[in-house]
């Protein structure tokens, strides 16, 4: 399915040696795929990899507060080196400043979709596939359901906005 095949394109984006983690952009020029899903692929992967950046900064940098704490606690999947580049860009000031400031940015944003990992695209897919007719979903069906939340979680932000939209 295609979500296993995105969750496999996530394998590669965590792996250290086909996506290291030392780069400040993801690396696409660096694989072979094939044209016609070459865009497609190289997005997935690029998405997947910042994103797994991102839990490695949360939970191995923002967890401790000294170098040396997080050196001591560094996941074990990613080389030294690769880590010790990671902590050193982190830890550098101007990075910080924009770092507080892209957090401030998303912080309010106040309408934002819950579809986790899943694109828009596969949201639209299974709404089609769901219809008798097999119709594209409209924008504001697709607007709704991206919402759509779990009563059982609890969530930073309102609701109240999608609500009145």
């Amino acid at each position: 399915t295609v979500k296993e095949f995105i969750g496999f394109l996530g394998t590669i984006a965590r792996n250290y040696k086909l996506a290291p983690l030392n780069y400040c952009d993801w690396p696409s020029e660096r694989y072979i795929v094939a044209e016609e899903g070459r865009k497609c692929i190289l997005e997935i992967v690029g998405a997947r990899w910042r994103c797994y950046k991102c839990w490695v900064k949360k939970h191995h940098f923002y967890a401790y507060e000294t170098y040396e704490k997080r050196w001591e606690k560094r996941p074990q999947t990613i080389p030294d080196a690769q880590f010790k580049d990671l902590l050193d860009y982190w830890d550098f000031e101007l990075v910080k400043e924009l770092s507080n400031k892209n957090k401030s940015n998303r912080l309010k944003a106040d309408d934002m979709h819950t579809l986790g990992p899943n694109s828009y695209a596969l949201l639209r897919h299974e709404l089609q596939q769901e219809d008798p007719n097999k119709e594209p979903p409209s924008q504001a069906k697709v607007y709704i359901k991206s919402r759509k939340r779990n009563p059982k979680r609890k969530y930073k932000i309102s609701y109240q906005k999608t609500k009145q939209n």
